[in-house]
């Protein structure tokens, strides 16, 4: 009886092995494309909504087609000269495939006209709507908390923002990875993208740091610490990676 299970209990592992395989191989690693409008407006004025700032701004994916509405104005950041802001978009597609971009905006400058009577009514008007803001703000961050990955991201962007300007800036594809029992994991396949003001992006490669292990052949949930370091000592911020084995 054992010498007929050990050919049918082999079998089976080759076959979870193939299945495993092909899953990893059709995975969808491709990342969404973020297309700006040559209509686009190019100037920016104060108080801009996100609205106004993602009109002509589009994503579109090889598998998941038009992603448009995964689309997110990730942050606004003023040039030292005070001439331009750099916008930088953000899309994720259904297999939480990031994508970022930048676009340049010339300022207008924050100074705008003296109120006149007409005016002061448009801002009281303005306070009125300004009031429904708060109630507008926790339903958006309602629907960020309903995807893990949105949140991580914003978290990512905020570790980043507090750096030093000469520190790197470490980015992860994504933050929560399944993996089946048996499947292939390649720690370096997760980092996006490594920047610096001095390094570039292939020395920051090879000193990648990543602190923890996945064992793919024990069913479980594993962290890993992402960051690295440049060649003036500066350390990047550190990205979590959870790791699931799945049986």
């Amino acid at each position: 009886m054992k010498k007929v299970l050990l050919p049918v209990s082999l079998a089976v592992l080759v076959l979870l092995a193939a299945v495993a395989g092909w899953v990893i191989f059709n995975r969808d690693r491709e990342r969404p494309e973020i297309k700006i409008s040559k209509t686009k407006e190019e100037v920016y004025r104060s108080g801009m909504t996100k609205e106004e700032l993602l009109k002509g701004v589009t994503a579109t994916d090889d598998r998941d087609g038009d992603v448009t509405e995964s689309l997110m104005v990730e942050s606004v950041k003023v040039s030292e000269e005070n001439d331009y802001v750099t916008v930088t978009y953000v899309a994720v597609d259904k297999s939480k495939n990031v994508t970022r971009k930048s676009w340049n905006m010339k300022f207008a400058g924050e100074d705008g006209p003296e109120e006149t009577p007409a005016a002061e009514e448009e801002s009281a008007s303005a306070q009125d709507s300004q009031e429904t803001e708060p109630e507008e703000e926790q339903s958006a961050a309602e629907t960020v908390q309903q995807d893990p990955e949105e949140v991580a991201i914003a978290e990512q962007e905020d570790r980043i923002a507090k750096l030093s300007p000469q520190a790197p800036r470490f980015y992860l594809k994504q933050h929560t990875l399944t993996v089946p029992l048996g499947g292939e994991f390649n720690k370096l396949d997760w980092v996006d993208e490594i920047t610096d003001d001095k390094d570039d992006r292939s020395r920051l490669f090879r000193d990648i740091r990543v602190e923890g292990d996945v064992d793919v052949s024990v069913a479980g949930t594993y962290s890993l610490t992402y960051f690295a370091v440049d060649s003036d000592g500066n350390r990047s911020n550190e990205e979590i990676l959870t790791v699931t084995v799945t049986p």
